[in-house]
């Protein structure tokens, strides 16, 4: 099978993909304040759950966050790829962060208005990196492609497992170590997807082989581990150090593993070097943003 993996940074796909990656994080923020919004507002002497899934706000934001975020991320993969997906999804912070102000019932101050504009400036500069792969026209079973594919994965898991180690015998290091545990993760869980969702239309289609119905099974193995354990080690990280710190911990990964897999497991080549400085720039940029919003995101998960 010939492999085919072009960048159409000029084409009606890229920019479709981009447009749908960059809703995917605002929808599925939206839907976090829906929820939030309920919650905060529910009596104390109310039944938790059962008022929350009578409450329409509450179920509408959780449709918007998952399902209907969801959707339009899946649809941003296959157009775009991988690659930069997790970083325009950051985007829907800013929504987070203004949505916020009327939840918590605080004011912006300056540095999180200068956040929310770096963040416009980093989504502007991902999207114009060009960085995207035809993850629908590419060979995911050849061998050679298999044997990066693991031993990237594998490396990421000894580097977490390490981690976990160094928090459960370091304590200075404990929030620092499980926040990155959860950047791993979730930087896993990004690019897992990615080959699931360039699966999918060869699925639907029934022309899946063997070894690519082996690969999709992994892969929907390996992301209900890697959410799993993201979700958890986010939540401990948030214990035990400072919010906006633990926020930024976690991003580094999760903005630098997508184009470490463009480089070294895709063995892509930026289309120049403008690409490669985009994608740092705007990168750091989301990092910075996450310092400076994270504080906000945490108050947020307070609600309960």
């Amino acid at each position: 099978m010939k492999v085919n993996i072009k960048l159409n940074m000029d084409g009606f796909s890229y920019w479709l993909g981009v447009f749908l990656a960059i809703l995917a994080g605002i929808i599925m923020n939206y839907g976090i304040l829906l929820q939030k919004q309920v919650i905060v507002s529910l009596p104390k002497e109310a039944k938790f759950m059962r008022t929350l899934i009578r409450t329409p706000r509450w179920i509408i934001g959780l449709i918007l966050g998952y399902i209907v975020a969801g959707l339009f991320y899946i649809l941003a993969m296959l157009f775009i790829g991988p690659a930069l997906v997790p970083g325009l999804l950051a985007l829907g912070i800013v929504v987070l962060a203004i949505g916020s102000v009327k939840i918590i019932g605080d004011r912006l101050k300056k540095e999180e208005i200068v956040a929310i504009i770096l963040m416009i400036i980093a989504t502007f500069l991902l999207s114009f990196s060009g960085l995207s792969i035809a993850i629908t026209e590419y060979n995911f079973i050849e061998l050679n492609f298999i044997i990066r594919l693991t031993i990237f994965t594998f490396v990421f898991f000894i580097v977490s497992i390490i981690l976990e180690l160094i928090q459960r015998k370091i304590s200075y290091l404990k929030g620092f170590s499980l926040a990155l545990i959860a950047g791993f993760m979730y930087a896993l869980t990004d690019f897992w997807m990615g080959i699931l969702v360039g699966l999918l239309p060869r699925l639907f289609q029934g022309l899946l082989l063997m070894e690519e119905i082996i690969l999709f099974i992994i892969c929907g193995v390996i992301l209900i581990v890697t959410n799993v354990f993201a979700v958890v080690k986010l939540q401990q990280a948030l214990k035990q150090g400072v919010a906006s710190n633990i926020m930024v911990m976690q991003q580094i990964p999760i903005n630098f593993i997508p184009f470490l897999a463009y480089l070294a497991i895709f063995l892509l080549t930026p289309p120049s070097i403008y690409s490669i400085l985009l994608i740092i720039v705007g990168s750091i940029l989301i990092i910075i943003c996450s310092y400076l919003l994270g504080r906000r995101q945490i108050e947020l998960e307070k609600i309960h």
